[in-house]
């Protein structure tokens, strides 16, 4: 499985001496001792410029400082003692990743990082240099800290909004790095490059640092050491060795001689081991724990399952039971409009009749008007 990376650099910049060294640094400008041990000198002009916002001048490390104090001034940022200036992320993939990769996947790959930096960091993203020229290529992006923001006022003619720019690099903590590594692994879904471990407490070591290491283990010598040993043994131990030793052919260089070199070769052999050993138990731990994130992912994905059910569950009894109330209302409203009609024909009918009797009574006074 290959990863996709994203983190935030070493250090925040608070110095324009830190910043002129990283340009340098990444535009290759000054090449130290140590950098020209790890990049390959082939590969120096295959490096690429992606992003210049300020069009500084690439041959001089300090022209992206005074680029960037000079838009800092443009904003009226006053800048505060303890202001981080600059900040640098880094954006790679594994080193599996670029193994026996296409050119038109690994150009695919750059253009989506870059789409990427663009509309994760915006207008912030103002140096990116990608370096093709190490053991794995990478995208250094520098971002300026600078944050505008609405603020409030009041006076005593009222109430009013004024826009102002300041440094802030406090943003840029915990949790939106989690989400910018969420949405960086959304990113590279297409080259299927995985997210690492979420809320990983573990401190990533670098190959630089692994390699160091084991390059440590691998050239120490522990021959004085075994020197000194064996002195203080021999002359703890005269005695009994002079009782078997009447020739004196155990002498303490002859000692020295064949021991040293022997002990020598197990001593380091055990420090390999051990090395191994403790390797070998952090990368079980890391299966663990990614076995356990497994079992987590496929609980929680069972439990959402679980909860749209109940939710289409109780969705559908809602609207059968409105439909129920639907029903209902209808029925009543018909049996008022039944009542009505009802009522409407014996009003009707009672009417009728009034005008019946209304007509009797004054046949009946006509009569008696005539008798008399």
């Amino acid at each position: 499985m290959s990863f996709v990376i994203g983190r935030i650099g070493n250090k925040k910049f608070h110095s324009l001496n830190e910043i002129s060294s990283a340009v340098n640094h990444n535009l290759r400008l000054h090449l130290t001792h140590s950098l020209n041990e790890r990049i390959d000198q082939d590969k120096i002009n295959n490096n690429r410029v992606l992003i210049n916002s300020f069009n500084c001048d690439l041959e001089k490390g300090s022209s992206f400082q005074n680029e960037l104090m000079n838009f800092y001034n443009s904003k009226n940022i006053k800048i505060k003692e303890n202001n981080v200036l600059m900040l640098e992320f880094i954006i790679s993939a594994s080193p599996e990743f670029f193994e026996n990769i296409s050119k038109k996947v690994y150009e695919d790959w750059i253009n989506t990082q870059l789409e990427f930096i663009k509309n994760q960091f915006g207008d912030n993203a103002k140096l990116v240099v990608l370096h093709e020229d190490e053991s794995s290529p990478h995208f250094h992006i520098f971002l300026s800290t600078d944050q505008t923001s609405i603020k409030k006022y009041k006076n005593q003619k009222g109430e009013f909004f004024k826009e102002t720019t300041s440094l802030n690099a406090k943003r840029f903590n915990p949790d939106y790095l989690s989400q910018f590594q969420d949405n960086l692994a959304k990113a590279n879904e297409k080259f299927k490059l995985s997210r690492g471990i979420v809320n990983s407490d573990r401190e990533h070591e670098s190959i630089k640092d692994f390699n160091k290491r084991v390059k440590k283990i691998l050239s120490k010598d522990y021959e004085k050491e075994i020197e000194n040993q064996l002195n203080t043994l021999i002359e703890k131990n005269q005695k009994e060795i002079g009782i078997f030793n009447k020739k004196k052919v155990l002498t303490t260089s002859f000692v020295q001689k064949i021991f040293k070199p022997f002990l020598n070769r197990v001593l380091k052999d055990i420090s390999i081991i051990n090395f191994i050993k403790k390797e070998s138990e952090k990368l079980q731990k890391t299966k663990e724990e990614n076995e356990k994130l497994k079992k987590d992912l496929s609980s929680r994905s069972n439990s959402l399952h679980n909860a749209i059910e109940i939710i289409e569950k109780l969705t559908k009894a809602g609207i059968n039971k409105e439909n129920e109330k639907i029903k209902y209302l209808n029925e009543k409203n018909q049996e008022l409009f039944d009542l009505d009609k009802e009522n409407k024909e014996e009003i009707k009918n009672l009417y009728e009749k009034i005008v019946i009797l209304q007509n009797e009574n004054r046949s009946l006074k006509k009569n008696l008007k005539s008798n008399n």
